[in-house]
């Protein structure tokens, strides 16, 4: 598919993979299971190239500039979840996910203006991954009155790391003239999440439907890594 009037430099070509499977079973009469996977995988590329030309202080000044990058991103995903009648006042519901995402992204670009020629490649590697498992008992006390406690646990990894190549540091962030070539940075920020919900439900005349009384508890994890280095 094509737009009038719109040049095919502007277009992102991409070469898209995407598959998902659901199972749904039933264990036995009082546990159900659903399972999800799921996986896409992607990769797209643009080409970018620019000329102008400025009238200043009685010359021209001309610039042009290429810029060639590549995507390539992954996503990994599997599920799980469980119902499970423990009596007939009692239900337990149990799930956990797991999600791998790898994102490789490079670009290069190529810069001349006013007779100086700046030339940079970078590439960029994030490798993410989340784990999170949930947890919903509920039990009918009576007629009129419920308790229900939820867990949820969530642990998230996000390291990223970053390389980037260039003689020409200097002129492009006007610093001193180094011998530095090449610029590695190196980012990872994990988190933990744990989080508890106990509820009580009391219907009554007076609070109808039903009145909630809920003691929530939330705790953070998270410590943070980072490096630079330039050689």
């Amino acid at each position: 598919t094509t737009i009038n009037e719109f040049s095919s430099s502007r277009y992102l070509r991409n070469n898209l993979f995407n598959t998902q499977l659901q199972i749904n079973s039933r264990i036995n009469k009082k546990i159900n299971s659903k399972t999800d996977f799921s996986f896409i995988a992607d990769k797209q590329k643009q080409n970018i190239s620019d000329s102008s030309s400025i009238f200043s202080d009685n010359e021209f000044l001309f610039s042009n500039s290429a810029h060639y990058s590549v995507l390539k991103p992954t996503l990994f995903k599997i599920s799980e979840h469980f119902d499970i009648d423990l009596t007939k006042k009692s239900v337990l519901q149990v799930s956990f996910s797991v999600i791998k995402d790898i994102v490789l992204q490079t670009e290069s670009e190529q810069v001349l203006q006013k007779k100086l020629f700046y030339e940079s490649q970078s590439k960029i590697k994030n490798n993410w991954l989340a784990f999170s498992g949930k947890l919903n008992y509920t039990k009918r006390i009576s007629i009129n009155k419920a308790f229900q406690f939820k867990a949820e646990y969530g642990h998230f990894n996000f390291p990223q790391e970053i390389l980037a190549i260039s003689s020409n540091w200097q002129k492009l962030f006007n610093l001193p003239d180094t011998a530095y070539k090449n610029f590695n940075q190196y980012y990872l920020n994990k988190y933990d999440l744990i989080k508890t919900n106990t509820s009580f439900f009391v219907k009554t005349k007076v609070f109808s439907p039903a009145f909630k009384f809920t003691l929530p508890r939330e705790y953070h994890f998270q410590p943070l890594v980072s490096s630079d280095t330039c050689w």
